[in-house]
């Protein structure tokens, strides 16, 4: 199941329902209405590092490569 964020086109309210792939029935839970709109949601990623990465570029000797 992924968790989407809607929006109901007819009380234009927003909510997160967890859905499986391929079901398209969603349910608003403040008016019940089936109208709802899937919106672009942005993703973050948790445990991954930030450092140095190496170039196609790089003029390293280093590992027998050269």
């Amino acid at each position: 199941m992924i968790l989407f964020e809607f929006i109901c086109e007819d009380c234009k309210k927003e909510f997160e329902e967890l859905v499986k792939f391929g079901d398209d029935k969603v349910k608003c839970p403040y008016c019940g209405s089936f109208n709802v709109k899937k919106l672009l949601s942005a993703v973050n990623v948790k445990g991954v590092e930030q450092g140095p990465v190496a170039s196609a570029n790089s003029c390293s000797s280093v590992g027998g490569f050269s």
